[in-house]
């Protein structure tokens, strides 16, 4: 899909650094499906912590790096 100046200009921004200054939304590539392994893996983007892993039936699970109820970061396992 590709936007033009003036659709662009009406979406939000994530962040206001440059870097990050990103549309909301919209589906951005973290990494390709075979670098996932079953061991959690953390990362930073858009300012936020992240955790990936492939679960036992092979689907990838992604979600913010922590626990609801504790706190936790999701990455210890």
């Amino acid at each position: 899909m590709i936007l033009d100046r003036k659709k662009t200009q009406s979406i939000k921004q994530i962040s206001s650094d440059p870097l990050f200054d990103l549309p909301k939304n919209l589906w951005y590539p973290l990494f390709l499906a075979r670098e996932i392994k079953t061991k959690p893996q953390r990362f930073k983007r858009f300012g936020h912590p992240w955790v990936v892993y492939r679960m036992a039936n092979g689907s990838l699970f992604m979600a913010k790096d922590r626990c609801p109820h504790m706190g936790a970061s999701l990455a210890n396992g």
